[in-house]
């Protein structure tokens, strides 16, 4: 035989035990269930590892019969600890890399958390509108009851069940007994950076106008305007917002703006925790820490260091200190407008009890605004 013909020889052979395998191949698959895949299904999720996703805490989103929800859960109802939250905060705004982290748990058998639901009439500010829910979970780990814990007979009941690592399904019984169907996606968090579109507020009564991020919700009670950031998992830990208010200046040594005393030559100081309460206290300006203060915009900035920042989570009460409030007052000859905000600000721990300029720099969502405030 020559070579051309033993080497054809050869790839015929090859050819034929293929197509063999590739028969048996065949069969193989027609003997499984119809509808078998050849990748693994997602897998289902055991006792551990439906607690793994509840220690970590989990953001929903999903309809409650049909109308639109979120929801967000985790395994401690005890509180929440703020270690290192005042230095990361600065860098990212977002809750969890903010340093707010769980508690070591009292009752870890426990589940609590919030719903809300989006897009619907309310009546004032975002943090008002939450459903506190708390309940145990099933023996197997997966399944829970919530309750609201001061509902009384007329609360709810919410049975819910982790079904996969994307899937949370159950009912919710209304007090006269019909139910609802919940339905609910585990999600990213929703991050509180406001890394999109800003827009501006501006309106007939204020006397500045600022810029704020365009997906945060705002909230405007002529007298006090609101803006929150919309994450469910901020809300359900102590929130980010801010918190603008408005009035008219008194003369020195009277009342004066919210958490701001004006003693003689101008001289103001910052109301916080332990301070006198007014200025005619003998002892006030020794006690009170001086504001820092800058001229800006034509506009006299005042800025200081609150007080005790308590977070609270609806339905289950104090959690735990937060990372501060850093308050802002703004002058216009005898207007001004204060600004509280929490969980938005780079420079809380940076602000002192010497005074001096007041410190606007960083990208924080807090700093941001405040640099866009302006005379209106």
């Amino acid at each position: 035989m020559t070579p051309r013909r033993t080497i054809l020889t050869c790839v015929a052979i090859v050819v034929v035990m293929l197509l063999a395998f590739s028969v048996v191949l065949r069969r193989g698959a027609a003997d499984q269930p119809s509808g078998a895949r050849t990748s693994a299904a997602p897998p289902t999720l055991g006792a551990l590892d439906c607690g793994a996703l509840l220690d970590n805490g989990i953001e929903l989103e999903g309809s409650v019969s049909g109308r639109r929800s979120q929801a967000y859960f985790d395994r401690w109802p005890g509180g929440l600890k703020a270690s290192g939250y005042r230095s990361a905060s600065s860098k990212t705004g977002d809750v969890k890399a903010s340093g707010y982290q769980p508690a070591s748990p009292g009752r870890p058998e426990q589940v609590s958390g919030i719903v809300v639901f989006p897009g619907e009439p309310r009546h004032g500010a975002l943090a008002d509108t939450p459903i506190g829910l708390q309940g145990p979970l099933s023996d197997d780990g997966c399944g829970v009851e919530l309750k609201e814990p001061e509902g009384g007979s007329d609360a709810s009941v919410w049975r819910l069940r982790i079904e996969s690592l994307v899937l949370i399904k159950g009912t919710r019984r209304m007090a006269d007994g019909h139910t609802e169907d919940v339905v609910f996606n585990i999600v990213p968090e929703t991050p509180c950076n406001a890394a999109g579109e800003w827009r501006t507020f501006h309106a007939p009564q204020w006397p500045i106008t600022f810029d704020y991020p365009a997906n945060w919700v705002l909230t405007d009670d002529q007298d006090d305007v609101n803006i929150e950031c919309p994450s469910v998992t901020a809300l359900a830990t102590g929130g980010s917002w801010l918190t603008f208010e408005r009035g008219q200046s008194p003369p020195a040594g009277t009342d004066e703006p919210y958490w701001f005393v004006r003693l003689a030559n101008d001289d103001w100081r910052v109301a916080a925790s332990g301070c006198a309460d007014r200025a005619s206290a003998p002892d006030s300006k020794a006690r009170c820490a001086p504001a820092r203060r800058s001229e800006r915009n034509g506009m006299t900035v005042l800025q200081g260091a609150a007080g005790e920042h308590r977070l609270y989570r609806a339905g289950v009460g104090y959690l735990g200190q937060g990372g501060g409030i850093t308050r802002y007052l703004f002058v216009l000859r005898d207007q001004w407008v204060s600004l509280d905000s929490a969980g938005v600000n780079e420079h809380y721990d940076d602000i002192g009890e010497h005074g001096g300029p007041v410190l606007l720099d960083g990208d924080a969502v807090g700093e941001r605004v405040v640099r866009s405030i302006k005379p209106r």
